[in-house]
């Protein structure tokens, strides 16, 4: 077993806190520095639209100012690892944002209003002709298993009517998902909303029924597939108290914590294993890819210390 060594956490710091966003800057101050939250707050609320929803890069592979569902939902998390309550200006705008914006017909949110596309963005967010929808399984699960993870979580914030129709929805969708077993983003929203406190037990049983099914076959269990974009263990399983730990062979989540280690560059910071294959070349250089750094070398960081790989 690897231990990412007290110098190697020194680097990643650094590299964290000279050359990462301001966000993950103030985050790791406060994850690992005991640092006030509300530094953090502020730095998140420079992603925020005066509809209360979040936009500007947050997820650096869209760089549309646009408030969207999937940044509004990457906020609210954010926002619940610092303990912010419901009543925080940011929780309460985001969620009416989020609620402003479901479809009450389909139960879903669409991860990307239109729009976006006229920014700069990752290949796999290109909308046309409805080949979004396409992508993301007609968006089933993503992004909507991610907010409702976060609406949980959250008392008062949905109405509890909706709410609840909204999660057997997920639920009824993932019991029934071909596309489900090969989508990363997909499965890892599905495993969020697996651990959501105060999910309804029964269906917390029946999703915890159809991912037990799923996940242990999806898992990449090949090292040399990490290199690139693919379902690695960490992905799904970033800490031991992850629900799905129990089902993956405890050796295959070792390997690939000894991988992760070994794989931070020269620089201190972990790489993002994808691209955007070209498209927007000179953005994904200068904005995409260096806020990617940054969001994945802290990442890496909370999941060592969570599987105990810190020396």
């Amino acid at each position: 077993m690897i231990l990412l060594s007290s110098e190697a956490f020194q680097q990643a710091k650094a590299f964290i806190l000279n050359r990462a966003r301001p966000l993950e800057q103030a985050l790791f101050r406060y994850h690992f520095e005991n640092a006030p939250a509300e530094a953090a707050r502020e730095a998140l609320a420079a992603f925020r639209n005066p509809d209360g929803g979040f936009g500007h890069g947050l997820e650096a592979d869209v760089q549309s100012p646009l408030s969207s569902a999937l940044c509004t939902s990457l906020a609210l998390h954010t926002l619940i690892s610092l303990q912010t309550p419901a009543s925080h200006p940011l929780v309460s705008g985001a969620a009416g944002w989020l609620m402003a914006n479901l479809d009450r017909q389909s139960l879903k949110w669409r991860a990307l209003p239109p729009g976006t596309g006229s920014a700069p963005h990752a290949p796999w967010w290109n909308d046309e002709n409805g080949s979004l929808e396409k992508t993301f399984d007609q968006f089933e699960t993503m992004p909507r298993a991610s907010i409702l993870t976060a609406l949980w979580q959250l008392p008062g914030l949905a109405p509890a009517e909706l709410l609840l129709s909204l999660t057997e929805a997920v639920v009824d969708a993932a019991e029934t998902s071909t596309a489900l077993p090969t989508s990363a983003d997909s499965l890892e929203n599905a495993l969020e909303l697996l651990a959501a406190p105060g999910l309804p037990e029964p269906l917390r049983q029946r999703l915890a029924a159809r991912l037990k099914e799923i996940v242990p076959n999806s898992l990449e269990p090949n090292p040399q597939a990490w290199l690139n974009y693919s379902i690695e263990p960490l992905k799904l399983i970033p800490t031991p108290h992850n629900p799905a730990a129990k089902w993956i062979p405890r050796d295959l989540i070792q390997t690939n914590l000894d991988f992760r280690i070994q794989q931070q560059s020269p620089e201190g910071c972990w790489e993002p294993n994808w691209s955007w294959f070209g498209q927007y070349p000179d953005v994904w250089e200068a904005a995409a890819r260096p806020a990617w750094r940054g969001v994945v070398t802290l990442k890496t960081l909370l999941s060592l210390r969570a599987w105990k790989r810190l020396a």
